[in-house]
């Protein structure tokens, strides 16, 4: 059975500190919609993404991939797709 996870990018919500700070990217709504949460999540994905010399939301999305042989993140239909 495949997975098909709901907002594997934090929609919107995984910033960097430097665009917390500066309120830049996605609105979502009153300050960002940025809650404590969604801060600590976003600093652990940005210190893993600067070891691999990569984005932060390529480093959430290839979390999503490895919990299951079969996942197909809402939106996809192939993994091809993703690549």
């Amino acid at each position: 059975m495949a997975i098909c996870p709901w907002g594997a990018l934090g929609g919107g919500k995984f910033k960097t500190k430097e665009q917390i700070e500066k309120k830049e990217g996605r609105n979502m709504g009153p300050m960002g919609g940025i809650g404590e949460k969604q801060t600590k999540v976003s600093a652990v994905l940005e210190k893993i993404a600067k070891s691999k010399n990569t984005i932060m939301t390529s480093v959430a999305l290839a979390y999503v991939m490895h919990q299951s042989p079969d996942v197909y993140p809402i939106g996809t239909h192939y993994s091809s797709s993703l690549a």
